[in-house]
């Protein structure tokens, strides 16, 4: 198994389904006003809103992607390695907006503050994400 990926000897989702998340549904709505969206904390890709997912690497491990900022100023998901646990992984994908990372909302930062805060997390990165295309449909007038 890819490091990062084995599910033996990992912890949970720091949020359980039905608890309260990190992050409040109305930080997210703050965020994006016309999103109101619920947050599927579960771990699962969800195509039609937010979803958090977590990953766990050694200092070694690359989580292999890079990110932009697309067209519309969101920070994406423009390009996944297939040697890093990103991939292995399969949740994400090229064109995926991030609105979090590790619990620190992205929208406002510059793409060098978003870029230092993930260089910032070291065994864990929780990103969340959101389809540019759901997104996209939310926020337009």
């Amino acid at each position: 198994t890819e490091a990062g990926t084995s599910t033996s000897n990992r912890p949970e989702m720091s949020s359980n389904p039905g608890s309260a998340p990190s992050i409040p549904e109305e930080r997210y709505i703050a965020m994006y006003p016309s999103m109101g969206m619920d947050v599927n904390w579960t771990g699962e890709r969800v195509e039609n809103g937010p979803f958090v997912v977590e990953f766990f690497r050694d200092h070694k491990t690359r989580l292999g992607m890079t990110l932009c900022l697309n067209d519309e100023n969101h920070l994406a998901v423009k390009n996944i390695e297939s040697s890093g646990i990103i991939y292995a992984d399969g949740r994400l994908r090229s064109g995926d907006v991030v609105l979090a990372i590790n619990n620190v909302p992205v929208s406002g930062l510059s793409f060098y503050q978003a870029a230092q805060l993930l260089r910032s997390c070291k065994n864990k990165v929780q990103l969340t994400i959101i389809n540019a295309t759901i997104l996209d449909q939310k926020v337009t007038v």
